[in-house]
């Protein structure tokens, strides 16, 4: 899950940051959040992210594209229900915190996304890969059993390393906006426009991010002007008791 903190001001002018870093900062400091966001909603947000991608940001994208998007991260629902049923006992944990339950919760969406098409689970496979390629526990096995699986699919169905490169870049463009949204921040940001975990994200073209009045304002623009999307959390008092959901809304500018 998500920590996400109270909506803040409009940001203040001031240098953007690196949207990662400023989000695994935020999900250090439990003690300020006021709820969550649920994995689950986390990844419909980043589906809708995708659905409204312009193509002069990632070219046209099959509605695969949109459906990895928006199913990426299904395989951490259990860990999200496990630690909801424990809210009488402890506090809850962001997902960057539970390593123990990372690799399970891969291998899970991977087999989730079994049920769809081809392209589909190419592209969640390729997102965790990128994932795995940082430093990690069981990271290498992770990789060295999971390209091997993938490539034989994609050879079979013959989809281009170029193409499949950019689609999954994509996924994990709207995943960290999906991120960075999902937790309430309002700093100014930067993103790669790639997948955030590839190693040449760093030399990638950048997107800047401001946030003015619930405004989500991207420069160059890489969504549809006037697009609405829709944020699913659980609002968490502070003894955790009775958790409650709330609905918040970000235009996209």
């Amino acid at each position: 899950m998500i920590l996400r903190f109270a909506n803040g001001p409009a940001s203040k002018p001031s240098e953007p940051r690196a949207a990662i870093e400023l989000f695994l900062r935020s999900q250090k400091h439990a003690a300020d959040r006021w709820g969550v966001v649920p994995q689950l909603s986390h990844s419909a947000l980043a589906g809708q992210l995708a659905q409204h991608l312009l193509t002069d940001a990632f070219g046209e994208l099959p509605a695969e594209v949109v459906d990895a998007a928006a199913r990426h991260d299904l395989g951490w629902k259990p860990s999200d229900d496990r630690q909801l049923a424990q809210l009488a006992t402890r506090d809850p944990q962001p997902f960057p915190a539970m390593p123990d339950d990372e690799l399970s919760s891969w291998k899970l969406s991977i087999e989730i996304a079994e049920a769809g098409p081809p392209l589909t689970r190419c592209l969640i496979s390729r997102h965790f890969s990128a994932l795995a390629h940082r430093p990690g526990p069981g990271h290498d096995a992770f990789l060295d059993e999971e390209i091997p699986r993938r490539t034989a699919i994609e050879n079979r169905h013959g989809f281009k390393p170029e193409e499949m490169k950019r689609w999954a870049g994509a996924v994990g463009f709207c995943d960290l906006v999906s991120l960075y949204l999902s937790s309430g921040l309002c700093e100014p940001a930067w993103f790669p426009r790639t997948h955030p975990a590839y190693r040449d994200a760093d030399k990638a073209p950048r997107v800047t991010l401001i946030m003015r009045n619930g405004e989500a304002q991207f420069s160059p623009g890489v969504f549809a002007l006037g697009t609405q999307v829709r944020i699913d959390a659980l609002r968490l008092p502070r003894d955790l008791t009775d958790p409650a959901p709330a609905t918040f809304t970000v235009k996209l500018g």
